[in-house]
């Protein structure tokens, strides 16, 4: 039987991640962090865990500039 990960909402990504729910869907917005809508749910965004990671690990901050 395959594994299904199950996706989390916005608000439980930005609790895990130590961020401001604004700051989770600019970055759904902007596509750097990659969300779903669940069928028949045009409204409510979904997250898997495996792409909360990645974003987390791969760019969540911005660098500052000199």
């Amino acid at each position: 039987m395959p594994c299904v990960e199950m996706p989390i909402s916005p608000k439980e990504a930005a609790e895990m991640c130590g961020v401001g729910l604004g700051s989770i869907y600019a970055a759904i917005a902007e596509g750097s962090l990659k969300a779903r809508h669940k069928r028949g749910q045009s409204s409510r965004w979904w997250i898997l865990r495996s792409d909360l990671e990645a974003w987390a690990s791969g760019g969540m901050f911005e660098e500052e500039q000199p």
